[in-house]
C-alpha cells in the first residue's frame, strides 16, 4: 500500500501493482504508513494531527491515535503491537520535530522524544528494532544535513548513529538487525551493519521517501515521490525487482501488509 500527501489518497495493491482498494482522505495529507502482523494499516495523517488505524484494505477505521500539536510524518509499530511510534515533522508552532510514543492501549502519546542538540529539527523517518529501541531520521536545518538518532527503549536522550545524510527519508530494519535508510537528495538506499559502517545498497531513485520491508524481509519497498513509483528492492542484491506507477498520486508512505515478524 502507499499514500499520497498531495492527493490525499491511500491505495492498497497486489505486489504486481493491481489496485485492490482506495481510501480517499479528501483534504487530508497522509504521509508515512506501516502495517502490523494482523494486516492492519497505520497512516500518519499530517492535516488532522493523528494516526489512523484501518483493517485490511482500509475496510474499517479501528482507532484514531491523537497527536496534538504535532505534524506526524512517519509511523512504525512493533510486531506484537505493544508500541507505536510517530516521527513528527514539526509542531503546530513551527518548532522542532519530535517523536511521539504510544504504549499499548493508549490513543494519546505516553512520551515525547526530542534531540536537544538539534535546535531546528525536521523529523522524517521512524523505525523500531527488535529490542524496542527507536531510530529517528531527521534533518538539521542549522547544519543543512541529516542524521539518524537512536533512543534506547524509546526513552531518554538520543545517541547519533549516522551523520552527514544529504536529506534523510525513511528507516527500516531487517531480521538480522541491519539498518536501512533512504537519502532523498542522493537518490539512494543505504544499509548499515550493527557492527558499524554503512554502504549503498541501491541507487538511481529520483526521491526515495519512505521504506518498509515485506513480511519475510526479502524485499524492501520504496516510495519514489519524484518518479511517482512504488518499487521493490531485493535486499541481498540491491536490484530493483519490481516497479509500478502509484495509482493514488505522488507516493510518500509505502508498506507491505502484513508487516514483518521479528
Amino acid at each position: 500500500m502507499s499514500c499520497s500527501y498531495d492527493e490525499g489518497d491511500c491505495v492498497a495493491y497486489t505486489t504486481a501493482g493491481k489496485v485492490l482498494a482506495t481510501l480517499k482522505l479528501l483534504e487530508d495529507h497522509p504521509e508515512g504508513v506501516a502495517a502490523d502482523r494482523q494486516d492492519n494499516s497505520y497512516i500518519a495523517n499530517t492535516s488532522n494531527f493523528e494516526v489512523l488505524k484501518y483493517t485490511r484494505s482500509f475496510r474499517k477505521l479501528m482507532e484514531t491515535y491523537e497527536d496534538p500539536g504535532q505534524y506526524p510524518g512517519d509511523v512504525d509499530v512493533d510486531a506484537p503491537d505493544r508500541l507505536l511510534v510517530v516521527s513528527n515533522v514539526a509542531t503546530t508552532s513551527a518548532g522542532p520535530g519530535s517523536v511521539s510514543v504510544y504504549a499499548k492501549g493508549s490513543l494519546h502519546p505516553t512520551a515525547t522524544l526530542t534531540d536537544p542538540a538539534v535546535g531546528s529539527a525536521e523529523g522524517i523517518g521512524i523505525a523500531l528494532d527488535k529490542s524496542g529501541n527507536c531510530f529517528w531520521s531527521l534533518y538539521d536545518e542549522d547544519t543543512g544535513h541529516g542524521q539518524i538518532d537512536e533512543f534506547k527503549n524509546c526513552a531518554g536522550s538520543p545517541h547519533e548513529i549516522v551523520s552527514g545524510i544529504e536529506f534523510p527519508g525513511g528507516v527500516a530494519f531487517d531480521d538480522s538487525g541491519d539498518l536501512y535508510y533512504a537519502d532523498q537528495d542522493a537518490g539512494a538506499i543505504y544499509k548499515c551493519s550493527p557492527k558499524g559502517g554503512c554502504a549503498v545498497l541501491t541507487t538511481g531513485f529520483a526521491a526515495p521517501v519512505f521504506i518498509n520491508f515485506d513480511d519475510r524481509w526479502k524485499f524492501l519497498w520504496v516510495a519514489d515521490a519524484a518518479a511517482d513509483t512504488v518499487n521493490a528492492v531485493d535486499r541481498a542484491s540491491g536490484l530493483i525487482v519490481a516497479t509500478f506507477t502509484a495509482a493514488g498520486g505522488v507516493p510518500y508512505g509505502v508498506a507491505h501488509a502484513p508487516g514483518p515478524l521479528y
